[in-house]
């Protein structure tokens, strides 16, 4: 990994929503890794350290706000930048996942270019 190809993981299990993100980060010089569910995209998150973590919440296996959870339970990841990504409106899952240190979260269905400048915005801080 270099300082201008920063990781990007994305757990996602839409595929048009996946390929959507990864043409956008390909094209905005981030590598990029998916994962399609809760349990490999935690897995994925120990083995890869990424820069940054886009995070679904409605996911098989292990749902993203678990995952957030297991992330900031472990001392070794608890400083793995998220950003949630979901067609949940809800106030109640807002307000966990930034209680557990999203660095923001998106609602779907979202302007790609607009992904693009908050993943930029929260690997600056």
């Amino acid at each position: 990994m270099t300082l201008d190809e920063p990781v990007v993981l994305l757990i996602e299990d839409d595929p048009v929503i996946s390929k959507l993100i990864e043409f956008k980060l390909k094209r905005n010089n981030y590598k990029f890794e998916l994962r399609e569910n809760g349990f490999s995209g935690f897995e994925a998150i120990k083995e890869l350290k990424p820069d940054l973590v886009i995070l679904d919440i409605m996911l098989p296996s292990v749902n993203g706000l678990e995952v957030l959870r297991k992330i900031r339970e472990d001392e070794d990841l608890d400083d793995v930048r998220v950003i949630m990504l979901s067609a949940s409106m809800k106030m109640k899952d807002k307000k966990l996942a930034f209680e557990q240190g999203v660095k923001d979260y998106i609602v779907k269905p979202f302007e790609t270019d607009e992904l693009i400048m908050r993943v930029k915005k929260s690997l600056e801080n």
